[in-house]
Parts: C-alpha cells; sequence; structure tokens
C-alpha cells in the first residue's frame, strides 16, 4: 500500500535493496539459500533465480512510511490540515479570476512539503475523507468571496485524486458542497 513511499525513500537514501539467491545444488537438488552477492539488485535477478528480500533497511522504511500514515491520520482529526488558495489572474486585465485549492499541513507551527505527505494520503485511503473536506471547504471559500465580492466569472479548481474520480458517490459529494 505504501510502496511508492517507500521506493521514494529508498531512492533518497541511495540504496538497493537486499537479495537472497536461491540456486539448486546438483547433488541432491535442494535449494541453496545464498547472502546477498555483490551483484545483487541488478537487472535479471530474478530471472537468474534470485529473489528480492526486506532488509532491515527496508522494515525502517515501511515503519517510516506507517508513522506517516499514522501521522497524517491524526493531523487531519486535529485540524492541521488547511486549504491554501492559488490566485489566477486573467492576463489582460490583471484581475483575480479564480483560485486553486491547495491542501498543506501544518505541523508544530509549520508547513509541511506536500510532497512529504500527499502519496500517504492517497495510498492509504484517507484522500477520500480529507479530499471531501478540501472539495466542502473551496467551495465554502468560494460563496464567501463572491458575496463579498460579486464578480461575472470566477472560478475555484480543486484537484481530485484517482481514487476520489473513481467513487461512484463524487457527483453526490461535488453537488452537497456546491
Amino acid at each position: 500500500c505504501l510502496d511508492a513511499v517507500w521506493r521514494e525513500r529508498w531512492k533518497e537514501r541511495d540504496r538497493t535493496p537486499g537479495w537472497i539467491e536461491v540456486r539448486r545444488r546438483s547433488s541432491d537438488d535442494r535449494p541453496a539459500i545464498a547472502p546477498p552477492s555483490a551483484s545483487s539488485g541488478t537487472p535479471g535477478d530474478e530471472a537468474a533465480g534470485r529473489i528480492p528480500h526486506p532488509t532491515v533497511h527496508s522494515e525502517v522504511l515501511f515503519q517510516e512510511a506507517q508513522d506517516v500514515k499514522r501521522q497524517a491520520s491524526e493531523a487531519f482529526e486535529r485540524g492541521e490540515f488547511e486549504v491554501h488558495f492559488q490566485p489566477e489572474h486573467d492576463l489582460a486585465t490583471g484581475t483575480i479570476v479564480g483560485a486553486e485549492a491547495l491542501l498543506r499541513w501544518r505541523a508544530d507551527g509549520e508547513l509541511q512539503a506536500a510532497a512529504s505527505f500527499i502519496e500517504v494520503v492517497e495510498q492509504t485511503g484517507l484522500i477520500i475523507e480529507v479530499g471531501r473536506w478540501v472539495l466542502e471547504t473551496a467551495c465554502a471559500q468560494a460563496v464567501e468571496w463572491l458575496d463579498a465580492h460579486p464578480m461575472e466569472r470566477f472560478v475555484v479548481r480543486v484537484n481530485l485524486s484517482a481514487r476520489q474520480l473513481d467513487r461512484a458517490t463524487l457527483i453526490d459529494e461535488v453537488q452537497d458542497a456546491l
């Protein structure tokens, strides 16, 4: 479930996974397990009978991903997620004609980089609840802006995840938010 986070964290540490090599002995045809060799982790290893084996390092990465998942869920419950708006301008007139809603996480008083949590929120399924909240918050803010500053045309854009787009209730959720 958190495979992409694991891979990204792995790349950040500039590591390659460990491998176990499985070979057949000629005398009794029983498999022998060999520790990773200097060529471990190279293309074709699986075809050559070597299979990926989680190392202690990968277990640490998995635990870190689980921690991010737990922290994100608790942060949402505590109200640490925020919706920020990136204004869109009409280049000809310079007026603001819309805004894009962006999810942010304020942890310990500091905004976290979206890349540090968006993928985990998506992969864990928390995106359904968080995404609905972003949609509702963005629509409510748009109504406030339009009440205070009536305009002929004003667009608020909300990014949706693939999980949200796959849901049969998406249209109802959008209508409810509007």
